[in-house]
């Protein structure tokens, strides 16, 4: 049984080490050499050195972590294999989030005079059963195996309980309106005012696995469209489905003669692949579950807005030769391909799909996407089931 001391020191330090995981990533990305410090070289203030009542403005003060001495305790992290390389990176090796990973590491174990461990297993969807095995085993004996854990949404999710994790909003060093951490997550998550799971940018499977559009500029100006009004309308906030459907319709062409559009051999428009574009929910502001005046979640069920969304969405896509999906072309895995190869104008996908598009000659261009109309305040998106979600369990305080 762990001391009541060593309670608080897991607590204190597990709440500061949220917040330096996830603010220093973006300090570290830039460096890929042992030498270079994250802290600039002059003197450091420690919390002794700072009188109680100086004035420190706000925005400063966000960033503004003072060092500590733990004496080299262990924090252990637990992730699985599928998303490792948000914490795991033993040593240098010329990969860019590989290389800035290990200097975010060694620079929280500097501030915080603690050495971090990462331990992974496999964790994805059939393994999920033996990942949660191991959690929960841990949890019932009390051994505090495990300080944070990191794992996908739709593996952990369901058993994101009080019972064996803890309710982040009881983390003193934890501020989650922090621009670090996912807008609207304290309100969108608490259950019964109670926030067991969040997300932020050390969780960097969140922006491999963004919805968002792609468009092939070389495409659209063949077809007399100014790429450059694209971009202004996006940051002018006008960017909707009724642009890129008016884009995309007319676009097919029969590249083989056969007499039909087929996305395997001919051009399209848009290609869509079916789990990204599960974004429109978010997109179109429908939830599907909402919280009632006591915080409890209760099931939206089918509205108006979900069946005028559902029709407009079925008219400019299914009975449109010009836009083709993975849903009604199973047989084609991947509508990446389809892009790549320079025959469509536009691809609704995750934005790790970049990765396939190294060797296009076209220029293309990431967009966010769509809004339903412009009468929306902001563009948004669903973060992908396959994210890490981050949970402390209760045996760490």
């Amino acid at each position: 049984m762990k001391t009541y001391n060593h309670f608080m020191f897991r607590i204190r330090t597990i709440s500061t080490l949220f917040l330096v995981l996830t603010i220093l990533f973006q300090g570290c990305a830039g460096s890929a050499e042992p030498e270079n410090q994250v802290v600039e070289d002059k003197e450091i203030e420690t919390k002794a050195d700072i009188p109680e009542t100086i004035e420190v403005d706000p925005e400063e003060q966000m960033f503004h972590i003072l060092p500590e001495n733990n004496n080299g305790e262990t924090v252990t992290i637990l992730t699985h294999i599928y998303h490792e390389y948000e914490f795991l990176a033993p040593e240098y090796n010329g990969e860019l989030i590989n290389d800035a990973v290990y200097d975010r590491n060694s620079a929280v174990e500097d501030l915080l005079g603690v050495k971090i461990e990462v331990l992974s297993r496999p964790g994805y969807f059939e393994d999920r059963a033996d990942f949660w095995l191991a959690v929960s085993s841990s949890i019932a004996a009390n051994d505090g195996a495990y300080d944070i854990v990191c794992a996908m949404i739709s593996c952990m999710q369901g058993y994101a309980t009080p019972q064996y994790y803890l309710d982040i909003n009881t983390l003193s060093d934890v501020n989650l309106d922090n621009p670090w951490w996912v807008s609207g997550m304290k309100e969108g998550l608490s259950v019964q005012g109670k926030l067991i799971s969040v997300i932020g940018d050390m969780n960097l499977s969140m922006y491999k696995q963004f919805p968002v559009v792609f468009a092939n500029a070389a495409l659209l100006r063949n077809h007399s469209i100014d790429t450059d009004s694209i971009y202004s309308a996006v940051m002018e906030g006008k960017w909707t489905f009724d642009m890129l459907f008016g884009f995309a319709h007319g676009m097919e062409e029969d590249l083989n003669g056969d007499g039909s559009i087929n996305p395997e051999t001919d051009m399209m428009g848009l290609v869509i692949q079916g789990t990204p574009f599960r974004a429109l929910q978010a997109a179109f502001d429908m939830p599907m579950v909402a919280l009632d005046d006591t915080g409890y979640p209760y099931v939206v069920g089918l509205t108006d807005q979900f069946v005028t969304a559902a029709d407009y969405l079925a008219s400019n896509i299914h009975k449109q030769p010009s836009v083709a999906n993975t849903v009604t072309h199973s047989y084609i895995d991947n509508m990446t391909e389809v892009f790549t190869e320079g025959r469509s104008a536009f691809e609704i996908h995750f934005l790790d799909q970049v990765n396939l598009m190294r060797d296009l000659e076209d220029d293309f261009m990431i967009l966010p996407f769509p809004k339903l109309d412009d009468t929306y305040a902001s563009y948004r998106t669903l973060i992908a089931t396959a994210t890490n979600m981050t949970y402390i369990p209760v045996t760490v305080g």
